[in-house]
Order: C-alpha cells, then sequence, then structure tokens
C-alpha cells in the first residue's frame, strides 16, 4: 500500500488512514492529514479560531506558515480567500453551519460525499475507509487507467463522489456544494484595460515575492505565454530566480529549450535543461492510483524526472494564465449570451454522451454569467482548472507542488473584467509582458529565436493554418 504524499480526509468521523498522518480537529470535523501538508489555524482580534487552512498560501507577499496566521484587522476571512495565492482548502464557520472551500483554481483538488459524509484528496484516500462503487456511465466514457483524459463537471468515476468546484463550498449540514463566488461583468472600454493590467502586475509580483519567502527558486519557462507572462511579472525579483525547461524528444520541447536560453540570457539570470526521463509502467501506473485515477495525461511521464530533480521546494509556473486568454472561444462567440448544452460539452472537448449532457446543464443553470465568452472563462477555471489541473497535484511524491502566481480570484476576475475584444486578440499576453518587463517582448511566443526557425520547417509551416483551424486542432487533440 503506497504512500499518499500531500493528501488529507475530512469527516465528523473517526476513519482509518495511513500510518504517521496528523489529527487535528476543527468544529464537529476532524482533519487528518499527511505529514507534509501544512496545517494553519486563522485568528481574529482576540485570538478566536476562524478557519483551518491545509495546504500552501500566500497573502499580500507573505506565507501563510505553518501554525497560526492571525489575519490583519482590515481583512475578513472573504477577503482574504479572494487575494490569497497558491493551493489550498480553507474550513470555516458561518451560520451555525461549516463550510469547506478551496483556492480560486481548485488546484489542491478535493472529492467529497455525501452518503459518506467525507470530503478528502483522492478516492484512493477515501478507499482506505470505504469501499467505493463505479459509476458505470462515467468509466465507459473514461478509462483513465488506460488512455488520456479528465472527467469534467465535478463528476467522477465513483458513485456518490463528486469533486468540489472552484467558486463552491460543501456546506457540512448537507455535504452537498454550492455556489459562493461569481464574476462581474467585463468592461467594454478598452481604457480600462490598462489599469487592469498594472494591477495584475503588482498582484503576480507580491505572489512571486511569497513564493521566494516558501524557499522557491527555479522557475519553469516555456516558449509559450503564460509562463513568459510570469517571468515577466517576477522581474523586481528575478536574480533570485532560475529558469528551468524540460529536454525531450520533439521540436515543441527543442523550441522550449531555446527560448528558455534566450530569455534567460535577455533577463541576465541562470538557465538549466533538465533532461527527460522515461518513467516505466510501474511509475505510471502508481501515478494514477495517487490521483485516484482523475486525470492522464503527458505530466504523468514526467513522475520520474520531477521526482528526481525535486529540492523539496515549490516551483513557479504559468498556471492560470490561459484564464484571461479566451482558451475555449470561436468566432462569433463574442455575440452570443448563453450555450446549448450538448455545444459547451463538445466545445470542452468531449463527447456529448447523456451524462455529460446531464450535468452540463446542471452547471450551466448554476453559473451566472452576462455573456457566453464569459461563461467559457468561468467554464476554464471551474472545469479546466479544477478537474483538470488540480487532480494531478497528488501525482509526483514530492513534499510541496508547484506555484502559480496568478492563482487568486482577485487576478482571475481582473482578467474576467478585460473587454471580450480585446482578450480574443490575445492582448492580455502582450500588454502585460510589455507593461512589467519590455525586454521579454521581443522574443516570438513558440518560435525558434532568429535563424534557429530554419533548424524547424515543420513547425514553421504549421503557423500557416488558419488560427480558426488551429483553435478547433487543440481543443480535438487536448485530454478528453
Amino acid at each position: 500500500m503506497q504512500a499518499l504524499p500531500k493528501q488529507f480526509l475530512i469527516s465528523a468521523q473517526d476513519l482509518p488512514v495511513p500510518e504517521g498522518w496528523a489529527s487535528t480537529a476543527f468544529g464537529p470535523l476532524i482533519v487528518k492529514s499527511a505529514p507534509e501538508l501544512p496545517i494553519t489555524h486563522f485568528t481574529e482580534a482576540g485570538g478566536r479560531t476562524v478557519g483551518l487552512l491545509l495546504g500552501w498560501a500566500v497573502f499580500a507577499g507573505s506565507v501563510v506558515g505553518n501554525g497560526y496566521f492571525s489575519l490583519p484587522h482590515s481583512v475578513m476571512l472573504d477577503g482574504f480567500l479572494d487575494a490569497a495565492c497558491g493551493r489550498f482548502i480553507c474550513l470555516f464557520e458561518r451560520d451555525g453551519d461549516t463550510f469547506i472551500i478551496g483556492d480560486a483554481g481548485g488546484l489542491l483538488s478535493l472529492v467529497y460525499s455525501p452518503e459518506h459524509k467525507v470530503a478528502c484528496s483522492t478516492s484512493t484516500a477515501l478507499q482506505r475507509a470505504f469501499p467505493l462503487e463505479a459509476e458505470p456511465e462515467i468509466t465507459a466514457q473514461f478509462d483513465l487507467r488506460s488512455r488520456h483524459g479528465w472527467i469534467p463537471f465535478g463528476l467522477t468515476a465513483w458513485k456518490s463522489l463528486y469533486r468540489l468546484l472552484p467558486d463552491h463550498a460543501v456546506r457540512i449540514s448537507s455535504w452537498q456544494a454550492e455556489r459562493v463566488r461569481d464574476y462581474p461583468a467585463p468592461s467594454e472600454n478598452r481604457s480600462d484595460a490598462g489599469a487592469a493590467i498594472a494591477k495584475i502586475a503588482e498582484l503576480v509580483a507580491d505572489n512571486v515575492n511569497g513564493f521566494l519567502a516558501m524557499g522557491g527558486s527555479a522557475a519553469h519557462i516555456t516558449a509559450g505565454r503564460d509562463s513568459r507572462m510570469s517571468l515577466a511579472c517576477a522581474r523586481p525579483y528575478a536574480g533570485r530566480l532560475t529558469l528551468e525547461t524540460i529536454r525531450a524528444p520533439g521540436d515543441g520541447a527543442m523550441i522550449d529549450v531555446l527560448v528558455g536560453q534566450r530569455l534567460a540570457k535577455i533577463a541576465g539570470i541562470k538557465h538549466r535543461a533538465i533532461d527527460l526521463e522515461d518513467a516505466s509502467e510501474e511509475e505510471k501506473a502508481a501515478w494514477l492510483e495517487r490521483t485516484g485515477y482523475s486525470v492522464n495525461d503527458s505530466v504523468v511521464g514526467l513522475v520520474r524526472t520531477v521526482e528526481k530533480h525535486d529540492q523539496g521546494h515549490p516551483v513557479l509556473t504559468g498556471t492560470g494564465g490561459e484564464v484571461g486568454r479566451a482558451f475555449y472561444w470561436q468566432d462569433g462567440d463574442m455575440a452570443e449570451h448563453t450555450i446549448a448544452p450538448e455545444a459547451l460539452v463538445t466545445r470542452l472537448g468531449f463527447t456529448a454522451t447523456p451524462v455529460l449532457v446531464q450535468a452540463a446543464t446542471q452547471w450551466l443553470n448554476t453559473t451566472p454569467h452576462q455573456t457566453l465568452t464569459q461563461l467559457l472563462d468561468i467554464a476554464y477555471i471551474e472545469q479546466r482548472l479544477g478537474c483538470w489541473a488540480g487532480p494531478s497535484v497528488y501525482g509526483h511524491r514530492i513534499p510541496v507542488p508547484t506555484f502559480s502566481p496568478f492563482n487568486t480570484r482577485d487576478i482571475y476576475r481582473l482578467m474576467l473584467s478585460l473587454p471580450a475584444d480585446y482578450r480574443y486578440a490575445q492582448r492580455l499576453c502582450d500588454d502585460l509582458v510589455r507593461h512589467a518587463w519590455p525586454a521579454l517582448a521581443g522574443l516570438q511566443y513558440n518560435r525558434a529565436p532568429g535563424l534557429l526557425k530554419l533548424r524547424f520547417l515543420k513547425s514553421e509551416l504549421k503557423r500557416l493554418l488558419p488560427a480558426s483551424l488551429k483553435s478547433r486542432l487543440k481543443r480535438i487533440l487536448s485530454p478528453r
């Protein structure tokens, strides 16, 4: 029986867990957690505990430490949850009930069972206490033990077990999830974009400062936009960073290395290329088990490489940067208000089976939105981040997960407040990099620098495809 790093189980019952896990009481609940998972008590003036945080968080550039954290007098718990960055779960009491909520992108993933009255990291952790019955319609569509994919809309492969989506909280009196956050209408005035870009850069820089205070120094860099935005905003602290790129077979990975090296030279900081080491089938199977068979994609193959090079500190990433980059949009969407459930399932890259259409219908009926484009961006946060990026946190056997400086509700709200045509034109990335570190804007995205392009003719020819076709192919070929 393998260990389950960073995992946890929350229940009013004293349930069996792996040996060595800690036990912490909060209200009617018992929180059991793996030894590397930080537990922090929130206190207000007078020392009264008002919340319990599991995981890693920074707030206003400072680390929320393992032990006790006193909320500033001017900050309520809701304000903290909107501004805090990291991967965490928070328990709090309100109106005589207890709630469980996650970070902005659901990056410390949680599943819950109304039947068993329990919340936990994965089905694997829960099965140490209860037997689970497979959900046949889901397992028929998603055989994640053997093929790539992920499961949207908070569904899992087990009956009466659901994933907590971002912007939702589990109410303990019913053990049901309910929406507790929504997003403001986007601006229609491009002149508002400059102030939003400046604020995003400021908040990301603060979060990078907190990342450094956690002991982090390595930053993952590729030829893409999101890691470039992260690096640009980290400019005030760049001298304390080392850029890292995975060197793997294929043009895309080699272009990542070449661009990473050039960016490091421009920034005046170190870069190292880490050679990919092929993971064994046993290592991949163990990774899938640790995540509860919730996601299966290329990250599984990184397990040996990541574990070998882990230094016990977080690595900076650009996860969440795509929230403001119109990932799921298509031409004509800006004129629409909503979308049919079947079309939404297809837009996310899945086959519109009855079980997914029903789940999409329920999600649409409980998701306030002003426009279709806003709805699609909320879907990126709640579905792709919450159901795809989040569950993978438990796969690698490392004590501290990666850290994204974009992962706060305040930043996501700013991104979604930008005008729709501005986001569709990919102006967020261009303007954020130019604002924060103009010298980094000179290198094209996802292309080799200068004459090195001649080494990658196949990649250059792909760039000649129409943008709409490339976008459609990207969705079709993404993990299902």
